[in-house]
């Protein structure tokens, strides 16, 4: 099932929990400041497609 997953991935690979908590500290991070009201996906480039 993982390998079909990966398979149907935009960016042809699955997620780690590395990537999300990326995201987090990132999100935490005085580099963040300026973004408001905004949404950030973490969902391996499937939000893309639409």
């Amino acid at each position: 099932m993982l390998e079909r997953s990966e398979f149907k991935s935009p960016l042809k690979r699955n997620l780690s929990p590395k990537d999300v908590a990326g995201a987090a500290v990132f999100l935490v991070s005085d580099l963040s400041m300026a973004i408001t009201g905004s949404t950030l996906y973490v969902d391996n480039g499937y939000h893309a497609e639409d």
